[in-house]
């Protein structure tokens, strides 16, 4: 069975929306409102029914499940759902480029469609269990009684960079950290260069005491980015999200709720971690060392004794970088598996476009994201020759979608994604831009018009600027058509 969920508000275009046209084999749609009882009811649906993937429409729909307060993605899972069988449809990517509420209506059946067969070409995520340890690093200063609440729960404390340190001096350095929520592997950088292993269950961090370079080694340790030199943890890095908490202010308001959720998280039996890595298919792994190279997370190691790969799924972030590289296709991901993305330029036939202009739009879930969201919130629009559709991270995207897009009739690709030092998986806008550089030079030597793709590198500071190049991408495809039909005729 397969359950499609539209959730909005009064005053929402989903909201009107005639749904005994929605038709689709096996498939239970329903409209709830963007409330507790709205979800509430998808949550029991889900319990009764179980189906076998379940695809959520809303404007900004990855806030059900990035949002831990709204907690509709752990709803979920607690009542049996594997987290890749659920996907997501942004019908501000569909409201964006679309001119009626036919047009509309029409684009949704299509990436609904699209989405459910995005979970059938997935598979589920893994599960690890950990029985968390009962101990705490401590990232900067934090107040006393907080720090003796912690103590008198019995939960111990490793500290860093901070003044309350007994044990280890302010001056020690974090090396590294990885593992699951409850288990987490730390190396700490001793004077003398000496590292010093330790194990904890939690970590806090208050910014707010910590000087730019520490905040720097604390994010290279963590392997995430750092835009503008601040610290932050990117939505979607569940595996470090989960028993990580980052406080930015130093007051009893402020961090009197976590030392209860630090002291109730350790208190668990067992923790469980769905891992949002990739797959590796050892049969056909070559031991290329491509996958070592291009992973920014040291998720990728080879075992020269055994010839083996070594792959640690608590470092991997599912960016799908070193999917994208591999020679072989050793590597595929859940959610964005390589058979998906090989099928949708071919699953996106009855698409029409304006005056036969197609393009296809793949936006990432960071910043390619947030501009469709800001574009349709700011009541823009661009040209209905857009089909947008979301993709994990620039990372993921292959050349290959060139071709496959062209062959399909698609007079243009554009790849909307994050600036280079704003990209949430560090390398993955990098990468995409030296492939599809390498790419435009193949397509000049065999005579074909490279202007036929583009990136919009976006930053999160100007999601409104990339709107004007989107019409302008448009246009340039449409006299680019008319040059090429006067050029025929002549």
């Amino acid at each position: 069975m397969k359950l499609t969920c539209i959730i909005g508000g009064d005053g929402d275009s989903c909201h009107s929306l005639d749904l005994s046209q929605f038709n689709q084999d096996s498939n239970t749609v329903i409209r709830v409102d963007d409330s507790v009882e709205g979800l509430t009811e998808i949550s029991a649906l889900c319990e009764s029914k179980k189906p076998d993937s379940i695809v959520l429409i809303a404007k900004a729909p990855l806030r059900f499940r990035d949002d831990l307060q709204i907690g509709l993605l752990q709803r979920l899972i607690e009542i049996g759902i594997n987290p890749a069988s659920i996907g997501f449809v942004n019908l501000n990517g569909i409201v964006l480029c679309s001119d009626s509420e036919e047009q509309v209506l029409a684009r949704l059946q299509i990436t609904t469609d699209l989405a459910h067969k995005r979970v059938a070409h997935g598979k589920p995520l893994s599960v690890e269990k950990v029985k968390p340890i009962k101990r705490c690093l401590v990232v900067g200063e934090l107040l006393e009684n907080d720090l003796k609440l912690l103590a008198q729960n019995g939960i111990e404390l490793i500290h860093i960079w901070s003044e309350n340190n007994r044990e280890i001096h302010s001056d020690v350095g974090l090396q590294s950290l990885s593992g699951l929520p409850g288990d987490y592997q730390i190396s700490l950088l001793q004077s003398g260069n000496r590292a010093e292993e330790h194990r904890c269950g939690a970590v806090v961090v208050n910014t707010s005491s910590l000087n730019r370079e520490q905040t720097k080694q604390l994010a290279e340790a963590m392997k995430i980015p750092l835009p503008a030199d601040t610290f932050r943890l990117p939505p979607d890095r569940h595996v470090l999200t989960a028993g990580v908490w980052v406080l930015e202010k130093e007051n009893e308001q402020q961090t009197a709720g976590w030392v209860a959720e630090v002291s109730s998280f350790l208190s668990q039996e067992t923790i469980e971690s769905y891992l949002d890595a990739c797959t590796v298919n050892l049969a056909k792994c070559g031991l290329c060392g491509t996958c070592v190279k291009t992973c920014m997370f040291s998720a990728n190691s080879i075992d020269l004794k055994s010839g083996l790969i070594h792959f640690d799924q608590t470092r991997c972030t599912g960016c799908g970088n070193c999917v994208t590289a591999c020679p072989v296709l050793a590597r595929d991901l859940h959610h964005y598996s390589n058979s998906y993305m090989a099928s949708i330029a071919d699953n996106l036939h009855a698409f029409k476009g304006r005056d036969g202009i197609r393009i296809l739009g793949l936006f990432c879930e960071n910043n390619g994201y947030k501009a469709v969201n800001y574009l349709a919130g700011a009541g823009k629009r661009v040209s209905s020759s857009y089909y947008f559709l979301p993709v994990k991270c620039g990372a993921r995207i292959g050349t290959e979608i060139i071709p496959d897009s062209f062959q399909n009739g698609f007079d243009g690709v554009a790849l909307l994604v994050c600036a280079r030092d704003e990209c949430n998986q560090l390398v993955g806008s990098l990468d995409l831009e030296r492939r599809f550089n390498l790419y435009r030079t193949i397509m000049k030597a065999q005579g074909q018009e490279s202007g036929r793709m583009r990136i919009f590198s976006i930053k999160e500071k100007e999601l409104g600027n990339v709107h004007d190049g989107l019409e302008q991408f448009a246009q340039y495809l449409d006299d680019l058509r008319t040059d090429q039909a006067v050029f025929s005729q002549l």
